[in-house]
C-alpha cells in the first residue's frame, strides 16, 4: 500500500555465457523454428522480450510509472556477455530511463590513475569515449 513512481531493474541478465546453462531450452527452440537464431541472438531476444513485456505491463497498470534499468557501464559486456541489447530497448521505447552502472568503470579508472597511467582530464574523457563507442552500436 505504498505509492511508487518507478520500477527499477538492476541485475536482470543471463548469469553465465556457458552454453550448458539453457541448452535444453535452446534445443527445443531450434527444433521448432524454421530459421533459428544463434545462441547469443536467441539469448538477446529472450532478454529483449522480458524488458518489452515488463514495460508493457508497467504502463498498462499506470502510464505514469517510470521503468528504469541499470545496465553495466561496458556496452561490449552488456551485448556479448549479459545479452542485454540496451540500444534496442531505447530504440523500441521499451525503457524510460537508463542509469548505467558507472561505478565499475570508475574503479577501473581509479586503479589505473593510481598506477600513474592516467594523469589528466583528457585521458578520462578519452577512456569514457572509447568505452561508449566500443561495440560500434
Amino acid at each position: 500500500n505504498y505509492y511508487i513512481d518507478c520500477i527499477h531493474f538492476d541485475d536482470y541478465f543471463y548469469p553465465t555465457t556457458d552454453e550448458e546453462f539453457d541448452k535444453k531450452s535452446y534445443e527445443n527452440y531450434i527444433a521448432t523454428s524454421e530459421n533459428p537464431l544463434d545462441l547469443q541472438e536467441w539469448r538477446r531476444a529472450n532478454v529483449n522480450a522480458l524488458i518489452s513485456s515488463c514495460y508493457t505491463a508497467i504502463k498498462f497498470l499506470n502510464k505514469d510509472l517510470i521503468f528504469s534499468i541499470s545496465p553495466a557501464a561496458s556496452t561490449e559486456k552488456n551485448y556479448n556477455k549479459l545479452y542485454a541489447d540496451v540500444l534496442t530497448w531505447v530504440e523500441n521505447d521499451c525503457i524510460d530511463l537508463i542509469i548505467p552502472q558507472i561505478y565499475s568503470t570508475i574503479v577501473v579508472f581509479l586503479t589505473v590513475a593510481i598506477a600513474g597511467i592516467f594523469t589528466n582530464q583528457l585521458a578520462l574523457q578519452s577512456f569514457y569515449g572509447k568505452e561508449a563507442a566500443y561495440s560500434g552500436r
